[in-house]
């Protein structure tokens, strides 16, 4: 089963918008260099875990079935799996879908008018990895439509910024419960990818 790491990055690169007229190809072309992605071998599950935590700034994608996770490493970071029984070698796979989704985005604007907005991903420049409200909020209702029966989608009230007026979003929650099995059930209330504002 992929992590949730992997959803969102295949999230973020399913959506293509409009941007503010920031020029992101710099960005784009910086992240084309970095190539120091590893397809890392976890020896068991205990090891990845302990990984994904250690090197967490660095995971980019896991498959737990597959036996495998992809970092951006540099040779220490390479050094410290290889002392822990990975088998490493280059995610050219990982870096071909990243080159050629950034590719899709440079034809998208090459094919624009002049003077309009650019096109990118709606995320943070530089850390595409990371989803934009808009985005969460996107694929939590697709999650709750596509499996009404594990999944709901909960409006929670406002942000502090919305209910003054200033801005600001609902409060979303995703509640996962298999609604096929009756009684009460344990639960667990993670909160994550929280800002002040």
């Amino acid at each position: 089963m992929k992590t949730l790491i992997a959803a969102a990055l295949v999230a973020a690169s399913e959506a293509v918008f409009a941007g503010p007229g920031h020029d992101h190809s710099a960005e784009r072309a910086a992240e084309r260099q970095r190539t120091d992605v590893w397809k890392a071998f976890f020896p068991d599950a205990a090891t990845a875990r302990r990984a994904a935590v250690t090197l967490h700034g660095a995971l980019l994608e896991t498959d737990y079935e597959r036996g495998w996770q992809v970092f951006e490493l540099d040779a220490e970071g390479r050094a410290l799996l290889l002392r822990n029984g990975y088998r490493l070698e280059r995610a050219t796979e990982f870096i071909a879908r990243r080159d050629a989704f950034l590719a899709a985005i440079d034809a998208a604007n090459a094919q624009r008018a002049a003077g309009s907005a650019e096109v990118g991903v709606n995320a943070i420049p530089g850390y595409s990895c990371y989803e934009t409200v808009e985005e969460t909020f996107a694929a939590a209702q697709q999650m709750a439509a596509s499996r009404p029966g594990l999944a709901t989608w909960i409006d929670a009230g406002d942000s502090w910024q919305k209910s003054t007026g200033s801005g600001g979003y609902d409060m979303g929650v995703l509640k996962l419960t298999n609604a096929a099995i009756a009684g009460p059930k344990p639960k667990l209330f993670v909160t994550s990818a929280i800002h002040a504002r």
